[in-house]
Formats: structure tokens, sequence, C-alpha cells
């Protein structure tokens, strides 16, 4: 049995994969035991995404575009206990991302995508059920850049 999530598009074909990485424990609940994050890498149509970037399975898919939560972690610090997460969306087709909103100690989480945009919730880390709903529509995205994979 895998621990992989397997991404498929609407009409069952494999994208990719999240691949686990590992299971981490914020130091911010030590009192619950069970709680940890757990993060993975990505890897779309067998390449693996490149700078070390973790990614929770949180994730919505349409036929054109592929949108996660992505833990932002410096270069520096192998921790991510600050819960800064980001919403990336991936154009599968032009294998290009762009990063719709960021949030600090807390989470952007993908919801759905509609006909024409991506909806979105952040909420803040200690603030229970307090969330914020979003829209971003994708035509209006300017901020493209290459997916930066590599081969394995």
């Amino acid at each position: 049995m895998s621990n992989n999530i397997t991404i498929q598009s609407p009409n069952g074909a494999k994208i990719g994969e999240l691949v686990l990485q590992n299971y981490y424990q914020p130091t911010w609940s030590p009192s619950k035991a069970d709680f940890f994050l757990v993060y993975y890498n990505l890897d779309l149509q067998g390449e693996k995404k490149t700078n070390n970037r973790y990614f929770t399975n949180k994730y919505v898919i349409n036929e054109s575009y592929l949108a996660l939560q992505e833990f932002v972690v410096k270069a520096s610090e192998k921790d991510l206990d600050n819960q800064n997460t980001q919403l990336v969306v991936i154009d599968l087709e032009h294998k290009q991302q762009s990063i719709i909103s960021r949030i600090e100690h807390g989470y952007v989480t993908p919801v759905e995508f509609t006909s024409s945009a991506i909806l979105y919730t952040k909420s803040k880390v200690g603030q229970g059920s307090m969330r914020s709903h979003f829209e971003a529509t994708l035509t209006d995205i300017q901020n493209w850049e290459p997916i930066g994979l590599t081969h394995k």
C-alpha cells in the first residue's frame, strides 16, 4: 500500500502524484501527540518538482489546471512551524505555474474550479473555523512562470 496520492483528471487520466516526503509534528501543538502535518513532493507526468517544494494533500483539478496548497519554506529553514502557505495554480497544457495567494500563519486552501475561476479559502492558525472565501479569474492571471520540472 502506497502513501502517495494519485492526481487524476476529471476523465480519469493520471496527471501525476503527490509523493509522500515526511511527517512533521509542529512545536505549537506538543500536547496533541497525534497531530502531524504530512507533506509531499509533486510529480507531474513523470517529472519531479525541484527546489525542495512541499505540498499538502489539498488540491483541486479540472481539464486544464491543477491548484495545490504549498508550504512556504525558506531555503535556510527546514521548519514548517510558521504555517505559511500559498495557493499555486498550474497550467497543465503550457507547463507553467502562478502563485495566486499567500498567507502567514494560516492556510490558503483550494476549493473548486468553476468554468472561469478558482475558488479558495484563507484561514489563520488558531482561529478555528473562521474562513474568508475568495475567487481568482483564470484569464486574469498575469504572473505565470515555468514550473521547474526535472526528469527523475
